[in-house]
């Protein structure tokens, strides 16, 4: 059985995002679902910018929370000519 959830409003910490505005991960990203406070298995839901669909069976009042957590995957580094470095190892 599959429930399609669409919220009126969806509460992040920052701000409120209006319906069809739903966070959702980047590629180096993942989300967590929780219904009633229980983090739900994998593979159970599916989420878009315009909904999230929950591959189980819901009490009609059940409290669904989604959690998106993005990772900033960039990286930087300066070349530094004529550098020396002593490495002293001890016990």
């Amino acid at each position: 059985m599959s429930i399609l959830c669409q919220p009126l409003l969806y509460i992040n910490p920052i701000d409120s995002v209006a319906a069809n505005s739903l966070v959702v991960p980047t590629s180096s990203g993942y989300y967590n679902v929780f219904v009633n406070g229980t983090l739900q298995r994998g593979g159970l839901t599916t989420l878009s910018a315009t909904n999230l669909i929950i591959n189980t069976g819901l009490i009609v009042g059940a409290t669904v929370v989604i959690e998106v957590i993005n990772f900033n995957s960039s990286a930087s580094s300066t070349s530094v000519n004529n550098v020396t470095v002593t490495t002293t190892i001890s016990d």
